[in-house]
């Protein structure tokens, strides 16, 4: 299943995120996901090797990111829409990102994915 939405939205919306040194002032459509390890979250920008690193519970993101396009895929890990490329939703679940990242989707998620998606 092949993507394609508006999410032209997202452009003007920004997200303040705190790492151990520094803020960063970050465009949410630069996010492509964020996962989590515990109270340590990873934020992926698009073009960037490194992630964010900040002490927020990936709960804080979801509810400050889910009406700007973004979905849980499973329990750790958060994506933003318009980086999505495809799914695979038959023997995988994988989701796989513009970037080529692949994305485990859990079972409990794969119905509303399939749902926003259109699939």
């Amino acid at each position: 299943m092949i993507m394609k939405k508006d999410y032209s939205f997202q452009n003007d919306n920004k997200i303040i995120i705190k790492d151990s040194f520094k803020t960063h002032q970050v465009t949410i459509e630069n996010i492509t996901h964020i996962t989590c390890d515990g109270y340590v979250c990873a934020c992926f920008l698009k073009g960037e090797n490194k992630p964010l690193i900040t002490c927020k519970l990936l709960k804080f993101y979801e509810i400050e990111l889910t009406e700007l396009g973004f979905i849980r895929a499973n329990r750790n890990t958060l994506v933003n829409l318009k980086h999505i490329k495809c799914i695979e939703i038959h023997d995988s679940r994988i989701l796989t990102l513009l970037n080529g990242q692949k994305i485990q989707i859990s079972c409990r998620k794969i119905a509303k994915i399939k749902k926003i998606l259109g699939g």
